[in-house]
């Protein structure tokens, strides 16, 4: 299964791909990629043969947004949001 996956090639078997987005091609048997940036670049394919959640293979932090919601007058709750890349 595939969903909102932006690669140059893709040759999976049994996979499930979730918001991923590689420089390279993707390549893998019976393995899960959720929220997977892949920015290496180069011909050797991004792997998918295993579990990999919310994985960055890039130097940069993962970007997070504060979110700020006044749950009363008096109390505040702030929450970290990672948006989506």
């Amino acid at each position: 299964m595939l969903v909102n996956v932006n690669a140059p090639s893709v040759d999976v078997e049994g996979c499930v791909l979730i918001n991923v987005t590689s420089t390279r091609p993707i390549k893998g048997r019976g393995g899960l990629l959720y929220n997977v940036v892949d920015e290496a670049g180069g011909v050797e394919p991004l792997t998918c043969d295993a579990v990999r959640d919310d994985v960055f293979d890039n130097p940069k932090p993962n970007p997070t947004l504060p979110l700020t919601l006044p749950l009363t007058p008096i109390l505040t709750l702030t929450l970290p949001l990672t948006p989506f890349l």
